[in-house]
């Protein structure tokens, strides 16, 4: 699925920039898929390790830091010769503290090293350290889900998506039939989200919103809370977080219909979109997800003004097309 975030990346690598380059996101919004793409389309040699999945190349960084000798160690560990002119990437890279201190020293050394690393959100900014993060030496880029655009794109809809901007551009009204279709679509982006998992499985299913496997969501979101728990204490405060994130009632669910209503000046700065008002207990009416989240990623629904989050500053709660200025039209 085509990211736009690969010309940032590109980017990265035209402009010769020496300081590593950090993608983060929430577990699943495709980092992993967006970093192995771009290596295979920008460089000869990559190296690739999952300091998760292979927690033998954490020792690589024990001891000294300096890029030769984590060169040779990481080849050691691998079986192969790894060079200064071989691209690593360092995937999950929260797991590893020392890992992500080292690229201080990439950055900092006379030859520019191709270092790309990539974590997890919550690992990276809660994770503890003993040592200071490498503040000024890191390029650090954050991975949404996919946004109205990119949904589009994947959808094999790339001439509605022209159309849109066309009439934004020119503040013409599209034809009411594929106004309609650009609406339908946009309903079937807030049900399904911008999580490459759920978007996937709703073009395996031709498109067929009725068709599209909710349960996704419920996945992603036990992938979420598991990956909360790792960075607690104790039992009190694992059973804490779960009580509190499994009180935020998910979109869609108590209600077969979304139904939109002003937010009190009370939740006014709350940081959620509703589809209800929030309720206190769990199936008490529909609600929506937090905003960024993996079924209904609203702040990215409105990028280079095509299309608009109406925001809960302005007391209402509702994702819509924005259509002022170009009457029917998609804005």
């Amino acid at each position: 699925m085509e990211r736009r975030l690969f010309e940032k990346l590109a980017e990265w690598e035209t402009e010769s920039v020496k300081e590593p380059l950090m993608l983060i996101g929430v577990r699943q919004v495709g980092k992993t898929w967006l970093i192995k793409h771009f290596c295979k389309e920008c460089y000869e040699d990559t190296f690739y390790v999952n300091l998760e999945e292979q927690p033998s190349f954490q020792s690589a960084f024990d001891g000294d830091l300096s890029p030769a000798v984590l060169l040779r160690n990481l080849g050691i560990l691998a079986g192969r010769t790894i060079t200064e002119k071989t691209t690593i990437v360092l995937d999950e890279i929260q797991v590893c503290e020392r890992a992500i201190t080292a690229l201080k020293y990439f950055c900092e050394a006379e030859e520019n090293y191709r270092v790309i690393a990539a974590g997890s959100l919550l690992g990276v900014k809660i994770n503890r350290f003993s040592s200071s993060f490498p503040v000024g030496k890191v390029r650090i880029l954050h991975m949404f889900p996919m946004d109205f655009e990119e949904f589009l794109t994947a959808c094999g809809e790339v001439l509605l998506l022209d159309a849109i901007r066309q009439s934004y551009r020119e503040s013409l009204p599209l034809p009411a039939g594929i106004h309609e279709k650009a609406l339908q679509l946009c309903y079937d982006y807030m049900i399904v989200g911008g999580m490459p998992k759920a978007v996937s499985d709703y073009i395996s299913c031709g498109k067929n919103i009725t068709m599209f496997r909710r349960e996704i969501h419920q996945e992603l979101r036990l992938a979420y809370l598991s990956d909360m728990t790792k960075y607690v204490s104790s039992p009190y405060e694992t059973e804490k977080i779960t009580q509190v994130y499994q009180s935020i009632p998910p979109a869609g669910e108590g209600k077969p219909e979304i139904q939109v209503q002003r937010c009190t000046p009370e939740c006014e700065q709350e940081r959620f979109l509703c589809a209800d008002r929030l309720a206190g207990s769990r199936g008490d009416g529909a609600a929506g997800e937090r905003a960024g989240s993996s079924a209904f990623p609203a702040e990215k629904l409105y990028q280079g003004g095509y299309f608009q989050a109406l925001s809960v500053r302005r007391r209402y709660a509702v994702v819509a097309l924005r259509s002022e200025a170009a009457g029917s039209a998609a804005g």
